[in-house]
């Protein structure tokens, strides 16, 4: 009979979803099965446990904080948490955490690039132990780099939007400009977004913002886009289930613990800024990551510029770094990535979703960008 696998997920969030993802995509290889539930009372995960029987529990704990679940709930099953509050943890549980100081490091890195008058840190309400814990590596990895680093802290519980933003007005207001900001989440980096307008301040001019997790909510529909660092989740629940397997197989070894690496800067309208800012590429990179999809042409992308096509094209190549059209086949060809990495997808209606009509040459594209053909890339990632 093969093993069966009980995954506790806490939250609906697209940090979740890429984490239930990497789970079941290892699972699948394992020959495993997966019991997906969202947390409840310590009682029903007791009742849970006791009918199914798992072989191993995997929970997703990034909104868990109580010993209790820690040292009670799961004592006598194999049992992998994701994204814990160590604080809690003692030394005695098996889980795969951030590496915060990966995330800091990138977002420096980031906001490095162009000269600011000033840096800062905004700290999700009630700051929870993930946002503290990326608060305090992004101040240490500035100040490696010479920099001090505004934090501001709200305690505001229960989370009040108004109130939130309402804070961010009044703390933008004191910061020497022009300021670059790393907030602890998208959703913070969109309420930054949301201050610096209501204050009179401009994005990215004054205030530089680039938030974490790159939830596609947040960042591509807030106006401008959000800057976001990716955190790579699905590889987290990966690695969630080869320590699974591990406890799996030496029920007595010691408690296994791992960090999730895999960063990757996506750079949208809220971090391009140059000291040659150029209001034209920022509103064409916009309409591109907004519409690439939809069958965009390049001809339409120029008519956000006042001059000649060619000096567009050298405008558009000395910001983003490459032209117009390539650009364009960027955003579709990640499109299509992440559109594979669903099982349920077909392969042969993606180059349509993507904003081609022509299935032949969008192949051709794919597998020129990424070096395999879709379901070359489908095998890869192991959803075959």
């Amino acid at each position: 009979m093969k093993p069966t696998i009980t995954y506790f997920q806490s939250s609906a969030s697209e940090a979740s979803h890429w984490k239930t993802l990497g789970i079941y995509r290892a699972a699948r290889q394992l020959n495993w099965s997966v019991l997906r539930f969202d947390i409840r009372s310590p009682t029903q995960i007791r009742d849970d446990l006791r009918y199914w029987k798992p072989d191993a529990v995997i929970v997703d704990a990034v909104m868990l904080g109580s010993r209790m679940v820690f040292n009670q709930v799961f004592r006598h099953v194999p049992t992998v948490f994701i994204d814990p509050d160590l604080r809690f943890a003692d030394g005695r549980i098996s889980c795969v955490v951030q590496d915060t100081d990966a995330t800091a490091t990138a977002a420096a890195d980031e906001l490095t690039k162009t000269e600011f008058a000033s840096f800062a840190f905004a700290s999700w309400p009630g700051r929870p132990f993930w946002s503290e814990a990326r608060g305090k590596s992004f101040v240490q990895r500035m100040k490696e780099r010479g920099h001090d680093v505004a934090v501001l802290r709200l305690s505001e519980r229960p989370y009040s939007r108004r109130s939130v933003v309402h804070s961010l007005e009044g703390w933008l207001t004191k910061l020497p400009k022009p300021v670059g900001i790393l907030a602890a989440t998208d959703q913070m980096s969109m309420h930054v977004v949301e201050a610096a307008d209501r204050i009179g301040l401009s994005i990215p001019g004054d205030v530089a913002v680039i938030g974490v997790a790159d939830e596609a909510f947040f960042c591509e529909n807030t106006t401008p886009t959000l800057s976001s660092i990716s955190l790579g989740f699905d590889t987290a629940g990966s690695q969630a289930i080869d320590i699974a397997r591990r406890l799996i197989e030496n029920p007595r070894r010691k408690p296994i613990v791992e960090q999730f690496r895999e960063t990757q800067i996506i750079v949208r309208s809220t971090t391009r800024r140059t000291s040659r800012h150029d209001r034209s590429v920022t509103t064409a990179l916009d309409l591109i990551r907004a519409r690439a999809t939809e069958g965009l042409s390049a001809s339409e992308v120029f008519s956000c510029f006042t001059c000649s096509r060619r000096q567009a094209e050298q405008r558009f190549r000395a910001i983003a770094g490459r032209s117009v059209l390539e650009e364009i086949h960027a955003v579709q060809v990640e499109r299509a990535k992440r559109l594979i990495e669903n099982p349920n997808q077909k392969l042969t209606a993606i180059h349509q979703l993507c904003g081609h009509s022509t299935p032949q040459f969008f192949q051709r594209l794919f597998k020129q960008t990424v070096g395999l053909t879709m379901s070359e890339y489908r095998r890869k990632i192991g959803l075959t």
